[in-house]
């Protein structure tokens, strides 16, 4: 996935670094992208050998899990090194000396006026599943055993247990539907994000752009209908509706999800860069503003006079927040109460 990052990009945001159009070509990019790519390789068979091979080889003590950790947090220090020599190459160069400068910026002010079936079909669909997991339960409630079996040994005999009681026996069903509310949030507010335009061709990138939102929509609640069916599962298996052996199967209902979710969004790129719209634009002769101080390694942006919450990511696909936002905070501190609050629920 973080090999394929920078083809899918903007074509003038080069690891997290605002880029002119006419320099889209420069040999220093592609430079650039060799060294990016040589040390993700060389950091990966690294890592592959150390946390996977030599373990099982020696039989020591698996850390697979971590292999994971380490490999992310490698590939970002490569790219910040990355975009740290970019910078400075594109401020000593004066790539933007001379530039017309522009900003294109389209923020919705209304609903569109066709309805999106679609969406509202897999969004139905995603309750559905919801109600149809609530139903059962309460359908199950009265016969089922005074004890619940929540683990099972390697060898399949259960090991965990808890009494039968209306939170415990519905954990499930109302993960449901947090998870759901939460992820039509996020889908909505994608939706009423505003549209940072390619100043150079705003047209072409409007259409784009409007494009790829409505595609992110239905991404967003494709992965809230395989959430919810992996979780209806898991309520059947604790409920003795479906043997414990089926649980291994839910592993390929999110790996199924991030693989058939990928391949358009990698075809298609970030904000619909790589989309053919067919719209016959001319250059403008504007570029888009040289923002990158707003940008805090490429990858976080802050800015105060921005009333936005959502803003494009500069390196991956989707949207990244607005740190420079006071909302964000109320929603970042809401999103760490939600498990602080309910591991003391629990306990309590």
């Amino acid at each position: 996935m973080y090999w394929i990052v920078p083809y899918v990009t903007q074509s003038t945001i080069k690891f997290g670094v605002r880029i002119p159009p006419e320099r889209v070509g420069d040999p220093v990019l592609r430079r650039m992208l060799k060294i990016y790519h040589g040390w993700v390789a060389l950091v990966t068979i690294g890592i592959f050998t150390a946390f996977i091979i030599i373990p099982d080889l020696y039989g020591t003590f698996q850390i697979e899990t971590f292999s994971f950790i380490a490999e992310i947090a490698a590939v970002y220090l490569i790219y910040f090194v990355v975009h740290g020599r970019l910078k400075r190459i594109k401020e000593e160069n004066g790539w933007y000396h001379g530039a017309r400068e522009a900003a294109g910026v389209l923020v919705p002010i209304a609903p569109p006026s066709q309805r999106d079936y679609v969406y509202t079909i897999m969004l139905s669909f995603s309750a559905v599943i919801v109600a149809a997991t609530v139903i059962m339960g309460a359908i199950l409630y009265p016969d089922l055993p005074a004890l619940l079996v929540t683990h099972y040994a390697n060898n399949g005999i259960p090991n965990g247990f808890e009494r039968k009681d209306l939170i415990d026996v519905f954990t499930f069903p109302i993960l449901q539907l947090v998870v759901t509310a939460i992820l039509f949030i996020v889908s909505y507010a994608i939706w009423r994000a505003r549209q940072e335009i390619e100043v150079f061709r705003p047209y072409t990138s409007y259409l784009q752009q409007l494009k790829f939102k409505k595609y992110y929509r239905y991404v967003i609640i494709a992965i809230s209908i395989s959430l919810n069916v992996s979780l209806m599962l898991v309520a059947a298996i604790r409920w003795g509706l479906l043997n414990n052996n089926y649980g291994s199967a839910l592993n390929y209902f999110p790996i199924t999800a991030v693989l058939l979710i990928s391949a358009p969004m990698i075809y298609i790129g970030q904000q619909g860069s790589r989309i053919k719209t067919g719209f016959p634009e001319q250059p403008t002769g504007f570029v888009n503003v040289n923002d990158d101080v707003l940008w805090k390694g490429g990858i976080f942006y802050f800015n105060r006079s921005d009333h936005s919450l959502l803003v494009a990511k500069r390196f991956g696909i989707g949207w990244t927040i607005n740190f420079g936002n006071p909302v964000t905070w109320v929603v970042l501190w809401g999103i760490l109460m939600v498990p602080i609050f309910s591991l003391l629920f629990i306990s309590h």
